[in-house]
């Protein structure tokens, strides 16, 4: 496995640096603007964000993640840090269970004990939280965040910078439109247009996001 640079170092990264320790990858340290200290003790904070910019002091081995929690922040760093598709890690935690027949792209975590399915494509960036299981067939969009004990049934689309709370379910064949965000321990049981807040069992649309 490659050494890594884990992008934040807030408690989302705690568990990024957990999983990624686990599946192999040597951690160099956090880089973060705002932490004065690295968030695991056994690592460092070596420096800011705008520090990777220089990426010809960094052997060509060396990957980056970016661990940042919330979706529009993490695409908004991605998109400054301008690197190739190749330059970023991918992490699946080894409790985690990714079929042989799924696709994940680049950027993406996988953590704790999550399942992912036979036929389902996950784009990049996005976060597979712990013990969340995506069946067959399903489409996650990049950037998109499943949360810890979301359970998604075969066929679900989830679109870019989606991000379904904690315990979230979702029926064979739904939808959840970009950058809509649905409560914790709501029941998608029709389509969520683009930019909606869903919430309740059944889920349903309370308020429009700019």
């Amino acid at each position: 496995m490659a050494d890594i640079i884990i992008v934040g170092a807030g408690g989302h990264s705690k568990v990024v640096a957990d999983a990624a320790a686990r599946a192999g990858f040597g951690i160099i340290g956090f880089v973060d603007d705002q932490a004065n200290t690295a968030p695991l003790p056994e690592y460092r904070l070596i420096g800011t964000i705008a520090d990777l910019a220089n990426m010809r002091a960094l052997s060509s081995a060396v990957r980056i993640l970016v661990a940042i929690g919330d979706n529009r922040t993490r695409m908004r760093v991605v998109e400054e840090l301008a690197l190739p598709a190749g330059r970023y890690a991918t992490v699946i935690d080894p409790t985690a269970i990714v079929s042989r027949y799924a696709s994940i792209a680049e950027g993406t975590v996988v953590l704790q004990g999550a399942i992912v399915n036979a036929g389902t494509a996950v784009g990049r960036h996005a976060i597979l939280n712990t013990g969340c299981t995506v069946d067959h067939d399903c489409r996650i969009g990049d950037y998109a965040h499943v949360s810890p004990g979301a359970h998604l049934a075969g066929g679900v689309a989830v679109g870019e910078g989606a991000h379904l709370g904690i315990g979230t379910c979702a029926i064979p064949g739904c939808s959840v439109g970009g950058w809509s965000v649905i409560g914790a321990g709501a029941a998608i049981v029709k389509d969520i247009p683009m930019k909606r807040v869903a919430v309740g069992v059944p889920a349903r649309v309370v308020r429009i996001l700019p």
